[in-house]
């Protein structure tokens, strides 16, 4: 049995399930499911705190399953706090992990979101985890969540379009770091990254679903959980 799972903001049949397991093939610990009840197509981030019960109810079940650590699949979070109030294993959001890494990496954040429906979301989680200091902007692509889904066929394009914008924002912001917004940029990631060291900046790239999956193998190996301390729990 694998160590972690991922609860994707989807239906166990979505299309995206799929596409995550190949997509992360080679991470061998991780096991990726998705809810069992639940609205779809999820499009927003409305349609995900929709959701929010298939999805606490899922990771629930997966740690009666015997897992020992999970993730929630989404760069916002949902649940995450929720989750780890009910959960006595380490339960990590993309979003919290991915701005952790990164301020380690470089002292101004840039974010990019897939579409302008998620920037204010973010915003808010940015200031609730205290980045407010460190991100110096959060921007969305114009081609919103839809390139993000299984079956996009305009990956090169958008990858040097959307690296472009990228070299935009670094020149503009100064940032040191950029963080993917969306784990569905992972398809993205290996394009973008290249075309933003063709314009000469050197500067990591966070994709928050690979990061989150290899700091949740982390904290297992060195026998770390969140704090029970902090929701008033003893175990």
């Amino acid at each position: 049995m694998k160590e972690v799972i991922v609860v994707f903001p989807f239906l166990w049949t979505s299309e995206i399930i799929h596409w995550a397991r190949e997509a992360y093939s080679h991470v061998p610990w991780v096991e990726m499911v998705g809810y069992d009840e639940g609205s779809d197509p999820v499009m927003t981030y409305s349609d995900i705190e929709m959701n929010l019960p298939g999805i606490l109810k899922r990771l629930m079940k997966a740690e009666k399953e015997g897992y020992k650590a999970a993730i929630i699949g989404c760069f916002g979070d949902p649940g995450l706090h929720g989750a780890r109030q009910i959960l006595s294993i380490p339960v990590l959001g993309p979003g919290e992990t991915s701005l952790a890494i990164a301020s380690t990496l470089g002292e101004k954040i840039l974010i990019i979101e897939p579409g302008e429906e998620f920037v204010f979301a973010t915003e808010l989680m940015i200031r609730a985890y205290g980045y407010n200091d460190r991100v110096v902007g959060v921007y969305s692509t114009e081609f919103g969540l839809e390139c993000c889904m299984p079956g996009f066929d305009k990956v090169e394009e958008v990858s040097q379009r959307i690296g472009a914008d990228i070299c935009n924002k670094l020149e503009q912001t100064g940032a040191h770091v950029i963080v993917l917004g969306c784990i569905g940029f992972n398809q993205f990631a290996d394009i973008v990254k290249k075309a933003v060291e063709e314009k000469g900046f050197s500067c990591p790239i966070v994709e928050p679903g690979i990061v989150t999956m290899h700091y949740a193998k982390f904290l297992l190996g060195l026998g770390l959980n969140e704090s029970r301390q902090m929701f008033g729990l003893k175990r």
